[in-house]
């Protein structure tokens, strides 16, 4: 959220998230709810989930990026295509 928006930006470095806010033009983008969005630059994850709980837990974030639990299939593309990283089996409902 805007307001946040410098202790955002503050904890996500003490997190070594390295934030870049994403910009259009000269100015902060500002998405359709009227925030601002930090695309952070991270490294390998070796706990995803303590990740984002800790990033959740900063006053003025809205969201993650993560997307934990949200996928059955993860795909990673590049100029040469893409590649099936993680697929995910559910048990089918009975």
């Amino acid at each position: 959220m805007p307001f946040a928006y410098p202790l955002c930006e503050q904890r996500l470095r003490a997190l070594d998230c390295r934030p870049v806010p994403y910009r259009e033009g000269s100015g902060l983008f500002v998405t359709d709810n009227g925030n601002y969005i930090l695309d952070c630059q991270i490294r390998p994850l070796d706990n995803a989930p303590q990740l984002e709980a800790e990033i959740r837990a900063i006053p003025g974030v809205v969201g993650t990026g993560l997307f934990l639990k949200m996928a059955d299939i993860v795909l990673v593309g590049d100029q040469a295509g893409f590649r099936l990283i993680e697929e995910r089996r559910r048990p089918h409902p009975m």
